[in-house]
């Protein structure tokens, strides 16, 4: 399950304080900034029993949680994601080079007469 627009300052205790009320959850994904070490403002919660996660979506979307409304989405799943796509995310050019573009060199100008 995708939940959009979470307050930036939520963790994985948060999040499991209010979902858990739905059912057992398998594992929590928030987004984090590389950068920053800040949330993004959204996770993905795996939830044991599909029945749960269709309970928090009804009972979850739309809630508005510290000033901002949840957003809440169905997601396929990473497992799902890695076969479609045959590569992990991170793995993207690990086994294949880059694909090239023309040549990086800028274009040369004719002087006007």
């Amino acid at each position: 399950l995708f939940i959009g627009n979470l307050p930036y300052h939520f963790r994985q205790r948060d999040l499991a304080e209010y979902f858990e009320r739905c059912g057992r959850i398998n594992n929590i994904t928030i987004g984090i900034n590389k950068k920053t070490g800040q949330s993004k403002g959204y996770a993905f919660i795996d939830f044991e029993d599909r029945r749960d996660a269709e309970e928090a979506y009804e009972r979850f979307n739309g809630y508005t949680l510290e000033g901002r409304r949840l957003r809440l989405d169905w997601d396929i799943g990473l497992g799902k994601k890695q076969n479609y796509y045959g590569y992990r995310r991170n793995d993207r050019y690990n086994n294949r080079s880059p694909p090239r573009r023309g040549s990086r060199s800028p274009p040369s100008y004719r002087r006007s007469p």
